[in-house]
This record gives structure tokens, C-alpha cells and sequence, in this order.
């Protein structure tokens, strides 16, 4: 997980000066970038990684990383064959897209004497990728301000809540913060503005 603002772009709007309140703001940043995840229900800091994944018999495959940056290799089965017939149909959403199909070779009919394989079971293809965002505070960040707006407005709220709010159960100031909150969840946890914000970059299941 990568933090969605920074401190510096947080205190813009605070304008602390107190630098016991300023040591706070890297602790809610990171509270809130992972709030923010969890509710997405995906990362946003831009990595490589390799996914395994069953083909479906169409032309189209989702990779759970997006925006797709850059396709490394696809191979299918443990093959040392890398295809190269499969393009980035849309980096935004993650779709693949091959003009042969993704095949799904070992998937049966979900019957009592041929049960459907197991996906860990199947002919998978393996792919390797490069995707998501350039963070806020690295050279040439690309993350949407609207989504750092979203962890900005949160963290000044959890900011402004860190006495009064009687989620707050815990709470130190001796160099380093410790928050936790309470029992709120989902986009009740959000303010209202965030929650309109972050909706829009959740992947529903």
C-alpha cells in the first residue's frame, strides 16, 4: 500500500505549525490511504506483479490491477511460450483482449459424475504486469487529484475528530500516533464528500 496524499499536501489546507500536530499527519495519511483501499477494494500504487488467472473461452480477460501500464509476458500452463497475440484492450478497466480466445482447456460441466475443476486446478495463463498509479510525492505522478482530494479531506476530518469523536478509543502523542477508531464501516466511516469521491475508483464483486 502506498499513501494517497502527502503531509505537505495535507497541511496546505491545515496550515499547522505545532510540530507535535504536523508528526500526526504521516499516521492519518496511511490510516486513510488504507481506508480508502479496503472500501475500493483494490491498490493503487503502481507495481509489477505476475497473476494467475483461468482463461473463459471468450476474448476478453480482466487482470485485478488497472490502470494496465505495461504487458510483460503471458504464458499459458507453465509454458515457456510467450503469446503474443494479446493486447491491452482497455488499460482502465484492466481488459486483455485476444483475437484466438482465452481457452479454458480443463474446465468440465458442473455435473455429479464430471464436477467443474477447481480454478488452482485448471490451465491458467500467467501474466506478468506492470500497473496503477504514480503516487503523490514521486517524479511524475499520475494518481487522479480527485482521489487525493478524497484522502485529504479524510485525513483533515480524522484531523479534526482526533478528541471529540467518541469512535476514537485510542489515541498517544510521544513522537509517534496511535489511532484506532470505532466500529464504523463501509461508507458510513466517510465523510459524505469522500464517499462521493471514492465510489467512483470501487470495484464491485
Amino acid at each position: 500500500m502506498g499513501n494517497l496524499t502527502t503531509a505537505d499536501r495535507v497541511n496546505l489546507q491545515l496550515g499547522l505549525t505545532d510540530a507535535a500536530e504536523i508528526s500526526l499527519l504521516d499516521d492519518f495519511i496511511a490510516e486513510a490511504s488504507q481506508m480508502i483501499e479496503d472500501y475500493c477494494g483494490r491498490s493503487f500504487e503502481r507495481e509489477t506483479l505476475t497473476e494467475k488467472i483461468a482463461g473463459n473461452n471468450t476474448n476478453m480477460l480482466f487482470l485485478s490491477k488497472f490502470p494496465i501500464v505495461e504487458i510483460l509476458s503471458i504464458t499459458h500452463d507453465g509454458s515457456a511460450v510467450t503469446l503474443t497475440d494479446v493486447e491491452i484492450s482497455d488499460a482502465e478497466t484492466g481488459e486483455l483482449y485476444s483475437p484466438f480466445g482465452f481457452i479454458e482447456t480443463a474446465r468440465y460441466g458442473n455435473t455429479a459424475s464430471r464436477p467443474q475443476i477447481p480454478s488452482s486446478e485448471r490451465r491458467l495463463y500467467s501474466i506478468e504486469y506492470t500497473a496503477g498509479y504514480i503516487l503523490p510525492g514521486e517524479a511524475g505522478r499520475n494518481l487522479p487529484f480527485s482521489l487525493e482530494r478524497a484522502c485529504v479531506e479524510m485525513v483533515k476530518s480524522m484531523f479534526a475528530r482526533r478528541k471529540d469523536d467518541p469512535s476514537v478509543v485510542k489515541e498517544t502523542l510521544a513522537g509517534v500516533a496511535s489511532v484506532e477508531y470505532g466500529a464504523a464501516q463501509g461508507a458510513a466511516a466517510f465523510p459524505a464528500s469522500v464517499a462521493a469521491i471514492i465510489d467512483n475508483f470501487r470495484v464491485l464483486i
